[in-house]
């Protein structure tokens, strides 16, 4: 817990996790180091705020020290936030990006208690780390921004290939129908339909091979059929033609007047 809390920068908490630890168990090598360094870091920020704040007196020292430490909080969950950003392995892009602009907040809030602070205190130190945490976390989202933006065009990129599959595979099943509409008139003998059906398939795939069988079957077929029903209308008209020179020849005697 107590590591946990200091990589969080939450000093103050780590610090009493750990003590704790040390005392269950006094040799734990690891906890009195990582103890010693919290110590460290708590003492030196004590002893600036000390220094920082040594030539003042009542409630004005009293606001100033906690000013400092609100500073020195700021910074912490700043840290805390980029951390967070880069290496909770969880978190989205977007989630990364609003971290590190949470940190940014921060970060401008700690700006603005250094710009307010007395110009006798000397914040040389926190400004600088606020500075260099900030152009930090604004490189961080710029590149976690330019990854989103490749992110967003593969994504779109796999979108557009699905639709496109899902329209090839509608268009193929289309087809399949239609040729199969096709094969159905050209088996009842519709070949004239059956041709126009093939050719409306040639639109959509000019490459079936099917369509294209299917024209030049029908069309021969349509000849044939074409051809059969001309000789059959001829031998009809011509028997026709014969029964009525035949009826002509027969003589017929006058209507009988009376």
């Amino acid at each position: 817990a107590g590591k946990a809390l200091f990589t969080r920068f939450d000093y103050e908490s780590a610090k009493q996790e750990l003590e704790m630890a040390v005392r269950l168990e006094a040799t734990h090598e690891e906890a009195r180091k990582l103890l010693s360094r919290v110590n460290d870091i708590l003492g030196i920020r004590r002893d600036r705020i000390k220094s920082a704040v040594a030539q003042m007196y009542g409630e004005y020292k009293v606001a100033v020290q906690e000013k400092l430490v609100e500073l020195d909080n700021r910074v912490d969950w700043a840290k805390r936030f980029i951390q967070q950003a880069r290496t909770d392995a969880e978190l989205s892009l977007t989630d990364r990006i609003r971290k590190h602009e949470q940190a940014l907040t921060a970060l401008e809030r700690a700006k603005e208690f250094i710009k307010w602070m007395p110009v006798e205190i000397n914040l040389d130190e926190q400004s600088g780390e606020v500075n260099r945490l900030i152009s930090e976390s604004r490189k961080d989202i710029k590149a976690a921004q330019t990854r989103l933006q490749e992110v967003n065009r593969e994504e779109a990129a796999v979108i557009a290939a699905q639709q496109r599959e899902s329209e090839r595979k509608f268009l193929e099943k289309k087809i399949n129908v239609m040729v199969d509409q096709a094969k159905a008139l050209h088996e009842t003998g519709k070949y004239d339909t059956a041709v126009n059906l093939s050719e409306k398939i040639l639109q959509l795939d000019p490459t079936n091979a099917e369509a294209h069988t299917m024209i030049a079957t029908a069309r021969d077929q349509a000849h044939l059929q074409r051809r059969k029903w001309i000789d059959e209308e001829y031998k009809e008209q011509f028997e026709l033609n014969k029964e009525r020179a035949e009826r002509f020849n027969i003589p017929h005697a006058a209507y009988l007047t009376y």
